[in-house]
């Protein structure tokens, strides 16, 4: 019986939430190609709806987004008390009010990306060939 490689990581799920097509579809790619499993939503409504019917490991999230924000997701989740890492995404300055929640500054690099994401799931870093 062949044992478990320590050394590689589980595979985790992340929930891209993104309202940029073109975005979430960038992300989504460069996650499944570092082996991770991906959920979409496009606006943070979708995502909690997507939360409760089955829990991430982490969520990326847009901060301006139609309907339901990165931000009010983060309080929806807050509330009820789940607890998911998640890193917020914008272009636009950190959002002062959630100084607890890694945040990510559009355009970053892909080892900007990487180093968010394995810092939010307490990962090794995932090869980004850069």
């Amino acid at each position: 019986m062949a044992q478990h490689d320590q050394s590689i990581p589980p595979i985790n799920t992340v929930l891209v939430v993104e309202d940029d097509e073109a975005i979430n579809s960038l992300v989504t790619r460069i996650l499944t190609g570092w082996g991770y499993t991906v959920r979409r939503a496009s606006d943070g409504l979708e995502a909690f709806q997507e939360i409760e019917r089955s829990r991430p490991d982490l969520v990326l999230a847009d901060v301006m987004m139609p309907r339901v924000s990165g931000i009010e997701l983060v309080e929806l989740l807050r509330e009820r008390e789940i607890e998911i890492p998640i890193v917020l995404i914008s272009a636009y300055d950190r959002h002062r009010s959630l100084p607890s929640v890694p945040f990510l500054s559009k355009p970053f690099t892909l080892a900007q990306f990487a180093d968010a994401v394995r810092s939010a799931l307490g990962a090794p870093a995932p090869a980004t060939g850069v």
